[in-house]
């Protein structure tokens, strides 16, 4: 048996420091990405009916909305809705599924204009600043929704490489 060769043995181990690096810090990205989403959507599970009974309720958008004056049972619906959008979207993201990119805009966009509606009350600079951040926070997650297909390490370009190649993709 021979000794390989150092460009035999370069070839074998198929590793790139600066791929370990992009794959790790792009992790750490999504993780610090999804860490208000996934705390906020926890702390609102575990107070529920304190946010479904007495928070949301005061909330103006559900104040002057005649449907929720008929129908109140559908504010913790909507709560609910809007934690399982939370969790889920940031477990999707951690493992960079592109549709958890799409729940986490989903429950923000409309959170963002009802919670946070500055222009309600234009001494309140708080909920300019709360706004401000959330719209920044949408642009990165459409941003990152658009372009996390195309990603290398992204669960969903991983599973339509080989389909685009006419292969049946491995299963996880």
């Amino acid at each position: 048996s021979t000794t390989p060769s150092r460009q035999q043995q370069a070839t074998l181990v198929p590793f790139s420091f600066f791929s370990f690096l992009f794959e790790t810090m792009s992790f750490i990205g999504r993780i610090l990405l999804v860490l208000p989403f996934l705390l906020g959507g926890i702390d609102h599970a575990l107070k529920f009916e304190l946010f479904s009974k007495t928070i949301l309720p005061s909330v103006w958008f559900f104040q002057e909305n005649p449907i929720f004056q008929e129908y109140p049972e559908a504010i913790p619906a909507l709560l609910g809705i809007a934690i399982a959008l939370m969790l889920l979207g940031s477990v999707l993201v951690i493992f960079n599924v592109r549709v958890g990119y799409l729940f986490l805009i989903l429950f923000l966009a409309p959170v963002t204009a009802i919670m946070h509606a500055f222009w309600r009350d234009l001494t309140n600079e708080a909920e300019q600043i709360v706004f401000v951040k959330n719209v920044a926070l949408l642009g990165a997650l459409i941003t990152l929704f658009f372009n996390s297909g195309s990603s290398s390490n992204a669960v969903d370009a991983k599973k339509a490489a080989p389909a685009a190649a006419g292969k049946k993709p491995k299963k996880a």
